[in-house]
């Protein structure tokens, strides 16, 4: 394998890379290199969860459409707890802002881009009970680890609060945990 590996990055380096690469180096296709992949416990149902929302969304060859952030709150719309997920990235947004989000107050002014995220991403967006429990995921342009948070809404009449907020390397091992105010 290290040798496709060395082949690539030659192939890559001249620009004369294509997709046939992989069918005269391994005998197979891209197409089945790729389904014989999502058969290996490397494959994670989390991995297997993010396409399935990708492709729902628009998606192309791993690239969001332009208009991704309409999709996708028209997806969440569509969803039973889809109001309470925006209703908490807001919350975010205000904690971002304010510069209240515990490890991200040394960063203000560098580009993060925040997304929803965690294992429970499609839990939490379908639910609509209360306590209301969203996860979200920041990324540095300059660093490899992601950022969590989870907001809670513990009733209708609550308040949205920060629950936890975390570093994760990027096989996402917890690097560091930030306290709650």
């Amino acid at each position: 394998m290290f040798d496709v590996v060395r082949e690539l990055n030659t192939e890559l380096r001249r620009g004369s890379y294509s997709d046939w690469f992989f069918a005269k180096t391994t005998g197979k296709s891209i197409d089945e290199l790729w389904t014989e992949f999502q058969k290996t416990p490397a494959f994670t149902p989390v991995a297997a969860e993010t396409l399935q929302l990708q492709a729902e969304l628009g998606y192309v060859n791993g690239q969001p459409p332009k208009d991704i952030g309409r999709r996708l709150t028209a997806y969440l719309l569509q969803q039973p707890g889809g109001a309470l997920t925006l209703e908490g990235s807001e919350v975010l947004a205000k904690f971002v802002a304010d510069a209240q989000l515990p490890g991200f107050l040394k960063v203000i002014g560098r580009e993060i881009s925040w997304g929803i995220g965690g294992p429970n991403l499609r839990k939490e967006s379908s639910s609509a009970a209360y306590p209301a429990v969203r996860t979200f995921c920041g990324r540095k342009t300059d660093d490899p680890s992601a950022y969590y948070c989870i907001v809670v809404r513990l009733s209708k009449q609550s308040g949205w609060k920060l629950q936890r907020a975390w570093r994760a390397g990027p096989d996402g091992r917890v690097l560091e945990e930030y306290p709650i105010p």
